[in-house]
């Protein structure tokens, strides 16, 4: 019976050690992301980043936290090959903290949603966070960008997340925008593209 039962106790053991392998991995690129965002990476010099390395990396630290809160953390399909010049520390900082607040806006929500959306064209990149909430009133989202302005309770919020991302992003000589015309909230980091000529060749 024991020599029976050994196949099981070996199929047993495999599918933990690839359960705990898995967990390891996820800790390493948590733990290696937490090092670099909490990092100050004002001082670090413009490299060429890709958005897809830029939005994977932000995905690494925040999925476990929407997940356990049943909120759908989602990415739309856009190309890989999209660049751009900037400090990735930086504007890793910048998307976090529109996800944080998302995130803060679709809590306890039912069916709740936090989108990710990348458009471009030859001028511009835009990278951009939708959330299903129940949307920023018109004489919030008028000061919105303003320093120290906060609709969050006491304690909670500093007011300077979004002013500070919007000074990282024109550090970068683009913009950060709330999309008044989008039926839902939308933040829209744009950002230059990278020139062809500007671009290495493999």
């Amino acid at each position: 019976n024991a020599l029976k039962a050994q196949p099981m106790h070996l199929e047993k053991a495999q599918k933990y050690n690839l359960q705990i392998s898995t967990t390891i991995e996820r800790i390493a690129k948590i733990i290696s992301g937490l090092k670099t965002f909490s990092r100050d990476g004002t001082k670090d010099p413009f490299e060429e980043i890709k958005v897809v390395d830029l939005i994977n990396s932000v995905i690494n630290l925040c999925s476990q936290k929407f997940a356990k809160n049943q909120i759908a953390l989602t990415v739309d399909d856009f190309s890989s090959d999209l660049t751009f010049m900037g400090q990735s520390v930086q504007l890793s900082q910048v998307l976090i903290n529109l996800l944080n607040n998302a995130f803060d806006a679709v809590q306890g929500a039912p069916s709740a949603l936090v989108r990710i959306g990348v458009q471009s064209d030859e001028k511009q990149i835009e990278i951009s966070v939708t959330d299903s909430g129940p949307g920023i009133p018109e004489d919030v989202a008028s000061k919105i960008m303003q320093p120290f302005f906060t609709t969050k309770e006491i304690g909670k919020g500093t007011g300077l997340g979004l002013s500070i991302s919007s000074g990282i992003v024109k550090n970068h000589g683009g913009d950060l925008i709330l999309d008044r015309n989008s039926p839902r909230t939308k933040f829209v980091v744009r950002l230059p593209a990278m020139s062809k000529k500007h671009k290495k060749v493999a």
